[in-house]
Order: structure tokens, then C-alpha cells, then sequence
């Protein structure tokens, strides 16, 4: 998964700028080993369904339901059944994955919980799913990077509808228009910017700002979130944004290489320190290694070799591990007013900063958080649901649901089965 983009610097003197390097915890060795080696985007694509899907092309979920599962006397005010729920859930998927890790808290507290089979396959150390299994919780980082961003622009007094443009590197060429993309637009993929490919690498964000914006606004892009992790750098002042540290311009790609390394790295600190801190959450990174067992993505039930990686090159758009523990965590104390104010985190929600958007139910709004990340075949899937009365549910699967596609074959987001679910469950 890596591949090298341009030629060893090992003849390349960086005297001038070993100063500048220490002062941002960054050594020479780390400097060149990075611009060597990039990850490359060859076959890895993010995945986001429709988050109002109706599910009728391969199997009609309803008609499932309805048969398997009666339904409980309504009530006069409709209220989220989980232990309906949780059935329901096991009946439409457990047959069909490698495994899954799924909670519904209240507030700070399971209320229930479903588990099906591995995390890693017997081939690959044999590892059963528990709620603290971290998997690549691919776009669901969005939602946090959005926290993360709102708590700095609150803190610094910034407002949502201010231009991207002064808080962006001074050597990044500007196109038409980029002075008029705010940070709503990034937060709600408003910007214009392209979704190519799913690339949000550090070499696309600053191609995307010398075009300008270039798609239609509403475009989802990752780039509008993996550019957020620059933008916060800046504003927390770890780089100035006109910073170059003395580094020998004759040699391509140098300077993006010490930016792209250090903004990725402060990236990580700032959402330990700011987001997940906050709530008590140990370390969360961007690699299998940081924090405990973690999931591989398979290509089906009985694929006999999974797959991961380090994905702090696409952090924002996507890249935190995080278990389904922590993922539920962070949404209650992002609800609750322990990260920002709870009216903060509900004016996020109601405005679509971060997340898919929201599905109207019997019992109120239900704002989704969907993610999905394939590589080399292997599938991560991530969902995240808030409901009404403060119950949030978090899912993670580590494969495509088997015979789950459109009538194009194409393989869907386990998201077309539990919005259903959780609707059914709503009575």
C-alpha cells in the first residue's frame, strides 16, 4: 500500500532547516522517510449511502420484519424499542458478515448490545468482537473532526460563516472562489470541492484549493474534511501559515512533505487533548497499533485474510480506530455538553455539520453518521445513529453484507438494513 512518489533525499541538505524541525518535534530521518513514502490511493475508495435509503432492490427489509417480528402495542408517544431492536438487527445480518459489534447507550450507558462472530479471522490470531475492538471507523471521523473544528472556531471566537482563506499555508496557490468557501461549506460539503477518487491526501487538498471550487456545491468530498486538519494546525498556532522553515526550494514536494507530517501529527494530539480527553478516552490514533485490539476488513464471510492499515495521510476525512465504546462515548459527551455546550452540539446536528443528515420518525429526527472504507477488496463499514431521549447507537462490521446490493450489483451500506430496524423499532 505504498509506493514511492519521488526520489530519496539522501543527497539533499537540510542544515539550514534542522532548527526549524526541532522546534516541531520533527527529525530529519522522519522528514525524508515521509517524503519517500506515501500511501497510495490505488484501490481504496470511502463509501456513503443515502441516508433516507429504501431498501427494495435485493431484499425488501420491511417485508422481513413485518413477518418475523410483531409489533408491540403502539403507543401514544412513540419511543425507541432497543430490545425490539437488537432481533432484528441479528436476524438481517448475522448470517451475512464476518462479524459485528454493535451498542445502544442511553445517555452514558449500554442498554444493549449485539456481537456476531470475528473480528479477526482463525488465520489471523482468531480475535471474537467485544465493544473495546477498534476497527477504521472510515467517515465517522468526520463527525469527530467536526466536533473538534467547532470547539476551536467557538474557542477562538471564529464564526462558521468566515473564509477558509487566511487559514490555509500562504504558498498554496488560490483559485477563483476559494475566498468565498467557508467553514460551513466544508462542514456540510458545500465547498465545491472535488470528490475524486474519495483522495483527500495532502497533494489533492492543494490541487483542490489552486482549481477553486470546481463541482457543484453539495458535492461530498472528503477533502473538505481532511483539509480541516491544516486548517486547525494554524489556528491552534502549531504552524504559522506562512511558515516554509528555511527548506531547500529547488527540491520538489519538500515543504508539503514537513506540513503533511506535521499537521497530521498535531491533528492527532489536538483531538486527544480537545474531543476524546474530554470524555476519558485513552489514545486514539490512526494506525492498528495505537490502543489496543483492533479488526481487520475481509471481502466476505469466508475470506481467509484481512486487511488494515495506517491511514494518518487521510486523517479528518477518515482515519481514527476507534472501538464501538468510544465511538458512543464520544457522542454522549458531545450530546451532553462535556465537549462543547449541548446547544452547540444540537445546532451541529440540526444544521448538518459533520454528519449524512437526519430521517424523520414517529418519535422525532434521527441524525446519521455513516462510514465506509474498502481495500484490496476487504470492507469496513461504520454506522452511527442520534436518536431522540439521548439514545445513540454505534455499529461496526468488518465485511460487505453478503447479497446486499442494488439492481446494479452494486454492494450497499449496511445502513439500507438498520435504518429500517431502527424505524420498526420506533412505536
Amino acid at each position: 500500500m505504498e509506493k514511492e512518489i519521488i526520489a530519496p533525499l539522501s543527497g539533499i541538505n537540510l542544515s539550514a532547516s534542522t532548527e526549524s524541525l526541532r522546534t516541531l518535534n520533527i527529525s530529519e530521518d522522519q522528514l525524508r522517510a515521509h517524503t519517500v513514502k506515501l500511501p497510495s490511493t490505488i484501490n481504496v475508495r470511502t463509501t456513503d449511502d443515502n441516508v433516507s435509503a429504501k431498501v427494495e432492490d435485493s431484499v425488501n427489509t420491511r417485508s422481513i420484519i413485518a413477518k418475523k417480528f410483531a409489533p408491540p402495542v403502539a403507543k401514544a408517544a412513540p419511543a425507541f424499542n432497543a430490545n425490539y431492536f437488537g432481533p432484528i438487527v441479528h436476524e438481517l445480518i448475522h448470517d451475512k458478515v464476518m462479524g459485528y459489534m454493535y451498542q445502544v447507550y442511553k445517555g452514558s450507558s449500554p442498554i444493549f448490545t449485539g456481537i456476531w462472530n470475528w473480528a479477526k479471522n482463525p488465520n489471523d490470531g482468531a480475535k471474537g468482537w467485544t465493544a473495546d475492538t477498534r476497527m477504521h471507523v472510515a467517515s465517522v471521523s468526520k463527525l469527530m473532526t467536526a466536533i473538534g473544528l467547532v470547539k476551536l472556531l467557538d474557542k477562538k471566537g471564529i464564526s462558521l460563516d468566515t473564509s477558509i482563506n487566511a487559514y490555509l499555508p500562504t504558498y498554496w496557490n488560490r483559485g477563483n472562489g476559494v475566498a468565498g468557501i467557508t467553514f460551513r461549506k466544508l462542514l456540510n460539503h458545500t465547498s465545491g470541492f472535488s470528490g475524486e477518487n474519495s483522495r483527500c491526501d495532502y497533494a489533492f487538498m492543494k490541487e483542490q484549493v489552486a482549481k477553486g471550487p470546481n463541482v457543484a456545491a453539495g458535492t461530498y468530498a472528503n477533502v473538505n474534511f481532511s483539509i480541516m486538519r491544516v486548517i486547525i494546525t494554524i489556528i491552534d498556532g502549531r504552524m504559522q501559515a506562512n511558515s516554509t522553515y528555511n527548506l531547500p526550494f529547488t527540491f520538489p514536494g519538500l515543504l508539503d512533505s514537513l506540513w503533511d507530517l506535521v499537521c497530521t501529527k498535531y491533528f492527532q494530539e489536538y483531538m486527544n487533548r480537545e474531543v476524546f480527553s474530554d470524555v476519558g478516552l485513552p489514545t486514539i490514533g490512526f494506525t492498528p497499533g495505537v490502543g489496543g485490539p483492533t479488526a481487520k476488513a475481509y471481502s466476505s464471510p469466508t475470506d481467509p485474510e484481512g486487511r488494515d492499515g495506517d491511514w494518518s495521510t487521510v486523517s479528518g476525512g477518515a482515519g481514527f480506530y476507534m472501538s464501538v465504546t468510544q465511538i458512543l462515548k464520544t457522542l454522549d459527551g458531545f450530546r451532553n455538553g462535556d465537549i462543547i455546550p449541548a446547544a452547540r452540539a444540537q445546532y451541529m446536528l440540526d444544521n448538518n455539520l459533520g454528519h449524512n443528515g437526519s430521517v424523520d420518525t414517529a418519535a422525532g429526527k434521527v441524525y446519521v453518521r455513516l462510514g465506509g472504507w474498502s481495500i484490496n477488496g476487504g470492507e469496513e463499514q461504520a454506522a452511527v445513529y442520534c436518536l431522540p431521549n439521548n439514545v445513540n447507537i454505534a455499529l461496526l462490521i468488518n465485511s460487505p453484507v453478503k447479497g446486499f446490493v442494488d439492481s446494479n450489483g452494486k454492494q450497499r451500506h449496511v445502513h439500507g438494513l438498520i435504518l429500517p430496524a431502527i424505524e420498526a423499532s420506533i412505536h
